[in-house]
């Protein structure tokens, strides 16, 4: 089942950063951050998994970040990559705990069953 309410387009730094869906890349990856067009490509199937979509998209989000905020200047790829996944794998999940923890103190989130964390 296709998500229904795709993101086209996400905007970084006062840029519009477009979000385009492909059939395939050349090799294995399912998404990437084009630095020299500013966009970032995802594999068309990510459509089907919309958590599998929203992981790719945060991972290429990052790159975004680091290439408009000039942060990856001298950076080599391995080392991007390794900044990329650190934010992905421990700070995003922080934020969306942050995120919990407002929407409970708002009495928007707290239903039987919630529960804060960082999964």
């Amino acid at each position: 089942m296709a998500m229904k309410n795709n993101i086209y387009n996400l905007r970084i730094a006062g840029l519009d950063i477009p979000v385009n869906y492909v059939s395939s890349f050349e090799d294995s990856r399912v998404g990437e951050y084009d630095g020299e067009r500013r966009e970032i490509n995802l594999l068309l199937r990510l459509q089907d998994d919309p958590k599998t979509l929203m992981t790719t998209l945060v991972h290429e989000l990052v790159h975004c970040v680091l290439d408009v905020s000039g942060a990856n200047y001298g950076m080599s790829e391995k080392t991007e990559e390794q900044v990329v996944m650190a934010v992905e794998s421990l700070a995003v999940p922080a934020v969306r705990l942050l995120d919990q923890q407002a929407l409970l103190r708002e009495g928007i989130y707290g239903g039987r069953g919630d529960t804060l964390s960082e999964s």
